[in-house]
């Protein structure tokens, strides 16, 4: 009895002792992540984010927190997740028990139990929420749970962007316009639980929609890049298709990433490999998610995304609204006329 709860006392004192930091006041930093401060308002206090990119500076460091100063607010952040937002840092642990992950902050929308045995990273955390991202699943647990269920959290380096796509990715044949074919078409990359037969499916129909509205477009081949090809994060398929593009003329560029969320609850393991995890997914019921990305080649630079969720069901317009939102991006020069 005494063993168990000496144990159970030195594990909660394990999880609520602040690692070492080595951010010192003065210092400044470009936020790699989304950075939850907590400012004082007029009816107390709110926990608000600056957003990645930003560029702060610590005003003062004291015990397990940091006073954080933007051009837009200022505020206190917890020492360790400002460490890691500065870092590209993450905690991690293995759970021991099971834990619930909600949508939302809240006890509505979707939610997803994740078995004993899972990795978990936590991306931030207040007093009462903690989000956590396991596999494609990213959400809300109670920080009382994740407190509760974690063992041996540490801080681990995060991968750079240069290498968020798998070894071995190479970035897909950009085909070449004529003269007058100003909008070209790449296919996507997906995510987990997407089979390559939904996403040319898909492919299709927003293709379709575009080349309706335009005369300036260079379609999509029928030779498509294979499941185990597509594997990819956006920006990383963007940062590959740039020289391509630009070597073969092309001003404007259309692509996306496709993911599948689920909705029902679903049981995640930590020891699923890459074939096990898309196949669980796959079956699993689920929404389609689509993340389409304008790219202005000339100017090296996004000019818009668009989120959009595809449809399976037969006549959804969902292919029609995204291009419309798309075309907004592009040269209103090459747009049909109604």
């Amino acid at each position: 009895m005494w063993c168990r709860l000496c144990w159970c006392l030195a594990l909660l004192v394990g999880l609520a002792a602040p690692a070492r930091a080595d951010i010192e006041a003065g210092e400044m930093c470009t936020l790699r992540r989304d950075l939850y401060v907590s400012v004082k308002t007029g009816q107390g206090s709110a926990s608000l984010p600056i957003a990645k990119g930003t560029k702060i500076e610590v005003m003062a460091v004291a015990g397990s927190a940091a006073r954080v100063q933007s051009n837009e607010m200022s505020g206190r952040a917890d020492l360790l997740d400002l460490e890691e937002a500065c870092s590209r840092a993450v905690r991690q642990c293995k759970l021991y028990d099971a834990i619930e992950v909600q949508q939302k902050r809240t006890m509505d929308g979707r939610a997803w139990r994740i078995k004993p045995g899972a990795t978990v990273s936590i991306l931030d955390r207040d007093r009462n929420w903690t989000r956590v991202k396991v596999g494609p699943v990213e959400g809300y647990t109670e920080t009382t749970a994740i407190n509760g269920s974690c063992s041996n959290i540490e801080v681990v380096q995060a991968k750079q962007d240069d290498d968020e796509d798998k070894a071995g990715f190479r970035p897909f044949d950009v085909p070449t316009p004529t003269k007058s074919q100003k909008v070209v078409l790449v296919p996507w990359v997906i995510g987990p639980g997407v089979s390559e037969d939904v996403a040319e499916l898909f492919e299709d129909q927003f293709g379709r929609a575009v080349e309706n509205r335009r005369t300036d477009v260079r379609g999509l081949d029928d030779d498509r890049p294979s499941r185990g090809r597509r594997r990819a994060t956006l920006k990383a398929h963007l940062k590959g298709l740039k020289k391509p593009a630009r070597d073969k003329g092309v001003s404007f560029l259309v692509t996306g990433e496709l993911k599948k969320i689920p909705t029902d609850s679903m049981l995640l393991s930590g020891d699923l490999d890459e074939a096990e995890l898309d196949n669980l997914i796959e079956e699993a019921p689920g929404k389609y998610v689509l993340i389409l990305a304008v790219f202005d080649i000339t100017k090296g630079q996004v000019l818009k995304t668009v989120r959009t969720e595809p449809s399976l069901t037969l006549g959804n317009p969902w292919a029609t609204k995204a291009e419309a939102v798309v075309a907004k991006a592009l040269p209103s020069r090459g747009r049909k006329t109604e």
